[in-house]
């Protein structure tokens, strides 16, 4: 975001309870934390957490770091015993979200060869070395996905099913860029 020099970003929002004598009975607080290394940042998408990209040595008008919220969903966890040998061969199955330095020869998250793979190369071996992810040029794996129960639909044809994830700025401009309003000029 706004050059090559990223983290990953987790917001946790923390439940809180206030005292009995508050007109509230709780509310929440965002606990922001930048993960240092690859293990740090795996993510499910399945607690109340926000994941960003942020570049902390940017900063928008305001002072924030610039960053670009990862919205995803459509996502399963993954069902298989992990000694099983399709999940040793797709590993990148066991998060829904992975975070690793950027390196030219690690293009697939199944390896070069997943159908012939014993686990040891892919996603999972890639971020089991637990590198350093801030302030790096960084890639975000994002996982989507489903359990398919077959149904009588789906045959002979099975019909499209979407799977999508978003990529919002968060902090990212100055203001809301929409906003693009023709400023009106003083007639003499």
């Amino acid at each position: 975001m706004d050059g090559s020099g990223n983290s990953f970003n987790r917001d946790t929002y923390r439940p809180v309870r206030l005292p009995a004598g508050s007109p509230r009975r709780s509310l929440y607080v965002v606990e922001p934390t930048i993960a240092a290394t690859e293990k740090a940042a795996l993510g499910t998408g399945h607690e109340p957490v926000k994941f960003r990209v942020v570049n902390q040595t940017h900063k928008n008008a305001v002072g924030n770091d610039v960053s670009y919220e990862i919205a995803f969903a459509n996502h399963a966890r993954l069902l298989l015993d992990p000694e099983d040998w399709p999940a040793k061969r797709a590993g990148f199955l066991q998060h829904d979200l992975w975070v690793t330095p950027y390196t030219p020869s690690e293009r697939y998250a199944g390896g070069e060869y997943m159908f012939q793979s014993d686990g040891s190369d892919g996603l999972a071996a890639w971020a089991s070395r637990d590198r350093p992810i801030r302030n790096q040029d960084i890639v975000v794996w994002v996982n989507m996905g489903m359990h398919h129960l077959t149904r009588a639909e789906d045959l002979p044809v099975m019909p499209t099913i979407w799977h999508s994830f978003k990529l919002r700025p968060h902090n990212f401009f100055n203001r809301n860029p929409a906003i693009d309003l023709r400023r009106e000029t003083a007639r003499p």
